[in-house]
């Protein structure tokens, strides 16, 4: 009830359902404090470091992956925002875990129902934490164009709209339980 609260009177920031409930279940068990509201935050952070890595060594190699893994480890805005209860550093690991997923999937001679459909709700999760994140939209008509079979991508695509769908109504469900308004979100932006 107190969640439902926060959502539909804080304005927008109340709608970052991605980072209020995260840290809203941490205050709960932890304690009203800034140590608690820094730890998804850091958290999210260290994944984003990781997620670097592992990226860049399968792209690239391992070197490429330590550079750009700790060249990310000192970025100022990265150190700030991983210390503070803001969308802006979180929201980094999942448009970054978005895009890779959408870069091979764009590469394969096959459509992968899963990884699509996880692709899109990943999409979601960054949609929960900062509406913007949807403008990595613009990543599908690049990748269009680098697909070797194009009906195959465009099949891709659609399951990854479907991922993102079912992530958007999972929320729009939590927040009709919460407030009784499944469109809250879209209310209260507009």
């Amino acid at each position: 009830e107190d969640v439902g609260k926060t959502i539909t009177s804080s304005m927008h920031w109340g709608m970052r359902t991605g980072m209020i409930f995260p840290i809203w279940g941490i205050m709960k068990i932890l304690g009203v404090s800034e140590l608690s509201s820094m730890i998804y935050p850091m958290i999210l952070s260290a994944g984003t470091l990781v997620f670097i890595y592992l990226a860049g060594r399968n792209l690239f190699n391992s070197r490429v992956a330590l550079i750009a893994a700790s060249i990310y480890a000192i970025l100022p805005l990265d150190v700030y925002y991983s210390g503070v209860m803001y969308p802006d550093g979180p929201v980094v690991l999942f448009s970054a875990l978005f895009l890779y997923l959408l870069y091979k999937l764009s590469l394969n001679e096959k459509v992968d129902i899963k990884r699509s459909l996880l692709a899109g709700f990943i999409l979601g999760i960054g949609f929960y934490i900062r509406e913007t994140s949807l403008l990595l939209f613009v990543a599908f008509p690049i990748l269009f164009f680098r697909a070797p079979k194009k009906g195959k991508y465009i099949a891709t695509v659609l399951y990854i709209i479907t991922g993102l769908a079912i992530a958007i109504s999972i929320e729009m469900m939590v927040l009709w339980l919460l407030t009784g308004d499944p469109h809250a979100r879209f209310h209260i932006l507009a």
